[in-house]
């Protein structure tokens, strides 16, 4: 079979001291040495208890966009969408983009029965979803000026003031109906499509400050637990570029409560990914984790917010090639201590945006079936980076040692012909305590 993936790519992906960073990243990074104690009631440790451990979910955020949940005429399309979905992830991010949401002022397409929207759906039954399957919720975006994607048809163009106070109650709005169980939030996307350059997406009527505003209003009417997040990509894994740093300290030094830094990473094309296989020209490990590493200054959480990698043809050596770049990448950025969160961007081929549909981008195909790259993230998350730990015995202590992916577990105890199952949650190195009833 023809393949893509040259050894330019491999030889870049395969140095050994590349290779030793990442491992020794998701080791210390994603894993914590834990004893496990197990004690009675009384709080006495127990001895010669048999313990196993299952891992049942992450720390760490691995997510996509459920922009297509429901989105199907076809029931068994949804089904296999929402399995596959939730067979990798953790996390979604849902979309709340303003122009679709609210497509008469006054009247937001919450609620189950909306009128129905391509990759748009209504968000109601959507946070429900999520809510019922513990998924760590991004709500996306708050404010945007993209007149494509973002700005109302219906918004004024001639009354900036009119514009900030609309921008105001939309976010006061979404706040009050969902502030409560939406954990993260794009406050602020893609500004630096604008920022220090002439307006790319032309004059929108939105207020010049409407940048600051967008984290004023999100800080006073969000819950104080919310994550308020800025998101963006121009030039975002270019280690030299420091325009996403400066737009940040512009906004920090105005006030702005800026909690985490998404960084997109966006391939929309074939010969782009061909490029990425080909040459090692785009997106070359040493650039991706120089940037990173470029954003520790910052001191603040990194997400790598939404991904595109695509097919570079649409045959079998393309779907090989696609699931190699994916591999890599994310066992790149799941071992950098500033990356807290990994969002694939369109779950399922033909699933992506107008003019960005035109390659194959999906982890599952057009009927919903897994692809090359879907297998690999499986294997990492569901496999590699779990642990599962059978009939270890505590010692005289009462304790076992081990290492362990950091998340939550269900532990299983045997002792006397008795057997408890406990729930725990391993996070950091230390001791966690089981007590027998």
């Amino acid at each position: 079979m023809q393949t893509h993936v040259t050894n330019a790519y491999l030889n870049q992906w395969s140095d050994k001291a590349l290779q030793r960073r990442i491992d020794d990243g998701i080791r210390t990074f994603r894993m914590c040495q834990t004893d496990i104690r197990v004690v009675d009631a009384s709080g006495r440790r127990v001895p010669g208890a048999e313990i196993s451990l299952r891992q049942t979910r992450h720390q760490f955020l691995f997510g996509a966009n459920c922009f297509l949940l429901g989105g199907y005429d076809d029931p068994g399309l949804n089904q296999r969408y929402e399995e596959r979905y939730l067979q990798l992830f953790n996390a979604a991010t849902v979309a709340m983009y303003w122009r679709e949401l609210e497509r008469e002022p006054g009247r937001p397409r919450y609620a189950a029965d909306s009128e129905r929207v391509w990759r748009r759906p209504p968000t109601d039954p959507v946070i429900d979803w999520c809510r019922r399957h513990d998924l760590c919720i991004n709500g996306h975006t708050l404010v945007w000026d993209n007149p494509r994607w973002q700005v109302p048809t219906w918004l004024p163009k001639d009354d900036r003031a009119a514009v900030g106070r609309l921008i105001a109650k939309r976010i006061r709005e979404l706040a009050a109906r969902y502030g409560r169980v939406v954990q993260r939030w794009d406050v602020l996307n893609e500004k630096l499509n604008s920022f220090g350059h002439p307006p790319h997406h032309g004059d929108q009527g939105y207020p010049e400050d409407f940048d600051i505003l967008a984290f004023r209003e999100a800080q006073a009417a969000l819950p104080p637990e919310a994550t308020l997040m800025i998101n963006d990509y121009m030039e975002s894994w270019n280690p030299a570029y420091r325009g996403y740093h400066e737009l940040i300290a512009s906004l920090v030094d105005r006030g702005a409560r800026i909690d985490a830094v998404g960084l997109q990473c966006h391939t929309f094309a074939r010969e782009g990914m061909l490029e990425i296989c080909r040459d090692g020209t785009r997106l070359r490990p040493t650039d991706l984790m120089g940037a990173l590493d470029n954003y520790r200054d910052l001191a603040r959480p990194i997400h790598v917010s939404e991904i595109t990698i695509p097919q570079p043809t649409d045959d079998a050596a393309g779907e090989e090639a696609q699931a190699i770049v994916t591999r890599d990448m994310y066992r790149l950025w799941f071992s950098h201590p500033q990356v807290n969160s990994i969002t694939w961007w369109n779950l399922s081929d033909g699933g992506a945006a107008p003019g960005e549909d035109s390659v194959l981008s999906g982890l599952i195909d057009r009927q919903h079936r897994p692809k090359q790259a879907f297998a690999a993230l499986d294997r990492l998350i569901n496999h590699d980076w779990k642990t599962t730990a059978d009939r270890l015995i505590a010692d005289g202590d009462g304790q076992v040692r081990l290492r362990a992916f950091k998340g939550d577990y269900e532990v299983r105890l045997r002792i006397a012909g008795r057997e408890v199952v406990r729930q725990a949650t391993l996070a950091a190195d230390g001791v966690a305590t089981i007590t027998l009833p």
